[in-house]
């Protein structure tokens, strides 16, 4: 196994006193300290995900989320499987189509 480089532009860019995370590997890179400020990629996620969340209505956000839970169990349920086998068009179809129409 050969030896990593240390030091700026090669394979490991970072020297061992820069790389002071905490982590045990040392097989990361500059590029992977740089991402968020040394968080990880689950709490940028989560940072994202509640930035989001002030700026959506929970009203409005919960209503989506009931249409949507309808619609699932309906194209899980036997209904939804005997009319697209018989052809027919069903709610789903209709919204697909709608969404492609406004695209």
């Amino acid at each position: 196994m050969t030896e990593e480089p240390i030091g700026k532009g090669g394979y490991g860019d970072l020297s061992d006193q820069e790389a002071s995370t905490g982590s045990e590997s040392k097989n990361w890179t500059k590029k992977t300290a740089d991402v968020g400020g040394g968080t990880s990629k689950k709490e940028l996620d989560r940072r994202i995900v509640n930035e989001m969340r002030q700026n959506v209505d929970p009203a409005a956000m919960e209503a989506i989320k009931k249409e949507y839970k309808k619609l699932k169990k309906y194209s899980k349920s036997n209904l939804f499987t005997i009319q697209k086998l018989s052809g027919k068009k069903t709610i789903i179809d209709q919204l697909i189509d709608e969404y492609e129409q406004n695209k």
